[in-house]
């Protein structure tokens, strides 16, 4: 016969294993992280980021399409 194993009764004692503060988040950012770009850079800088990510965005939306096409025309 099998014996049955025992479960062992966690005591919580209060002790702390890790310091959790400053732990959260976007909230505590500072103001100096943010790069002062002006009107003309942010702009160029939101074209590049649509440059680089747009192509990528459209394959995905093609990619889906085509499978909801074939499984449709499977399905009919």
């Amino acid at each position: 016969m099998k014996k049955k194993k025992t479960k062992t009764k966690y005591i919580d004692d209060g002790h702390t294993v890790y310091n959790m503060d400053g732990v959260g988040g976007a909230r505590h950012r500072e103001d100096k992280d943010e790069p002062k770009l002006s009107k003309k850079e942010k702009r160029a800088a939101i074209r590049a980021a649509l440059e680089t990510y747009l192509p990528g965005l459209l394959m995905v939306v093609a990619a889906f399409t085509l499978a909801s096409l074939l499984i449709f025309l499977w399905l009919k």
